[in-house]
């Protein structure tokens, strides 16, 4: 009998653990995706300002390096 509470003990302890394993794999799961998703968001930012600074300098007339000199 003592041996089965024992166990019963050592099960209930063994699912407390579990959850919270649980519980934190998942907190972890949502950082990580949150993160991934401002990194990627950051990323887009970044490719469509590279984007447009270089439709502007497509869009700039060429000038000469020596007729900056002048």
């Amino acid at each position: 009998n003592v041996l089965m509470e024992t166990f019963k003990a050592f099960q209930e302890q063994q699912h407390h653990f579990n959850q919270a394993l649980l519980q934190e794999i998942r907190r972890q799961q949502a950082y990580i995706e949150h993160r991934l998703e401002e990194r990627d968001r950051l990323l887009l930012q970044s490719m469509r300002e590279t984007l447009e600074i270089r439709k502007e300098i497509a869009a700039t007339p060429k000038k000469k390096w020596w007729s900056f000199y002048k």
